[in-house]
């Protein structure tokens, strides 16, 4: 009977480490090592992601006005010549969208006044009769 126990006590051993030959990591690097490779490019480019999130997060803020306690003259400065950039840049295209509704206000304007040209003209001719 104590033999049927070991043997199965060693049996269950094989079993496992026949089905897990993976259980330590450099098995598996070894047995997959283009996946190994690939997931550490993915890692690093993920920190890299993480940290230009960070980086715009934070510009972000200091455009909105957050976090510039921190800033000396000099950044103060650049930071208001951007502004002063974005906010003309910001009024140049309004400028030219309301243009661009003027410009079609005024072509509707001559359609209506062409059409209202005909229909007098129409009416006028009605009235002759």
């Amino acid at each position: 009977m104590r033999t049927i126990e070991r043997y199965k006590r060693n049996r269950g051993k094989e079993l496992v480490s026949e089905v897990s030959p993976y259980s330590n990591r450099e098995n598996l690097i070894n047995c997959f090592p283009f996946q190994y490779v690939h997931v550490q490019y993915w890692k690093q480019e993920v920190r890299k992601l993480k940290q230009q999130v960070e980086s715009l997060t934070n510009e972000r803020r200091m455009l909105e006005g957050e976090n510039i306690s921190s800033l000396g003259i000099k950044e103060l400065k650049q930071l208001e010549d951007f502004l002063e950039r974005s906010v003309a840049l910001v009024r140049s295209k309004k400028e030219e969208l309301l243009m661009q509704e003027i410009d079609a206000i005024q072509q509707r304007e001559q359609i209506l006044l062409a059409n209202n040209q005909y229909l007098q003209s129409k009416i006028a001719r009605i009235g002759n009769q």
